[in-house]
């Protein structure tokens, strides 16, 4: 019977308690957005690249390609199109793209109007600087020349492909709940599975035994030398 996990445990442990922590400051930052009425553009982005992680570990088929800018992009003309279903507004390139545009939403689990009001640079920005991805730009080798604003797009690394594989085991898709509903268009969240929190806390608690019950025996047995070595 093969193993659920190929991470090593002690990584696993570290993911998962920074994945816990990441999720603490999301909540705290999405009440204080709360009380000062900013959202939108201002809103706090996990909840998102929450969904990047999981789409990347789940349905992106060439993990050495980049996620492209474009494709979680809606232009203002895309938006009304949407709502109005006017196809005179649109380009020809864009009648090209939209089917895999409109493929690339539903594999994250996102809304168009959800995708409208977020920036998706600072979605990617933000995985960039938890050093879960890297900034891609066509035809640019010198990294130190591409940022936030003049990317195409991200690669995501291999400490991604970690954090990627346990947000997949450890959460679940689940409809949004009141905490959300004045980020706008947010309908589907990636929330904890109930045994996830059990089993983490279960194998953290006995691993703090195991030091702890280590500790104490080293010691025990120091303290058995040393007094054999007094009563000799």
């Amino acid at each position: 019977m093969s193993i659920p996990f190929r991470l090593n445990l002690f990584k696993q442990i570290e993911i998962y308690q920074d994945l816990m922590e990441i999720d603490k400051k999301f909540q705290e930052q999405l009440i204080c957005s709360d009380i000062k009425n900013k959202f939108y553009k201002n809103s706090p982005l996990w909840f998102f690249e929450k969904k990047i992680l999981y789409w990347v570990y789940t349905k992106h088929k060439n993990l050495g390609s980049p996620i492209h800018v474009h494709q979680f992009t809606l232009k203002e003309q895309t938006y009304r199109y949407i709502q109005a279903k006017n196809l005179d507004e649109l380009t020809e390139d864009f009648n090209e793209k939209w089917p895999i545009m409109e493929k690339n939403l539903e594999d994250v689990n996102a809304t168009y109007e959800e995708v409208k009001n977020i920036d998706i640079r600072k979605v990617f920005g933000n995985l960039v600087t938890k050093g879960l991805a890297k900034f891609f730009k066509k035809n640019e080798d010198n990294y130190n020349n591409i940022n936030q604003e003049n990317c195409d797009g991200i690669l995501i690394t291999e400490r991604g492909l970690e954090y990627a594989k346990m947000i997949y085991r450890l959460y679940d898709f689940r409809d949004s709940n009141k905490s959300y509903k004045k980020i706008k268009g947010v309908k589907r969240i990636l929330e904890l599975k109930c045994w996830s929190i059990i089993k983490y806390t279960a194998i953290i608690t006995i691993a703090w035994l195991i030091i702890i019950g280590s500790v104490f025996l080293f010691f025990n047995i120091l303290i058995h030398k040393i007094l054999e070595l007094i009563t000799k």
